[in-house]
């Protein structure tokens, strides 16, 4: 049997909360063809949404 793999170092704290990560799902949602291409990468949600003081999304390091 193979051994378990190593638990991730930053398991368990996430760097968003389920409001910003909802945000960012609807933005991306919002801005994609009827032919599923999407018009707005996540990096580009993110950014939008910070300016407009809709979300934190603070990064961790």
């Amino acid at each position: 049997m193979a051994p378990a793999r190593k638990r991730r170092a930053d398991a368990g704290r996430s760097a968003l909360t389920r409001t910003e990560a909802e945000y960012i799902g609807s933005l991306i949602l919002e801005t994609m063809r009827k032919n599923g291409k999407r018009m707005t990468t996540v990096e580009e949600a993110v950014n939008m949404l910070r300016a407009n003081g809709l979300i934190e999304a603070e990064t961790s390091g």
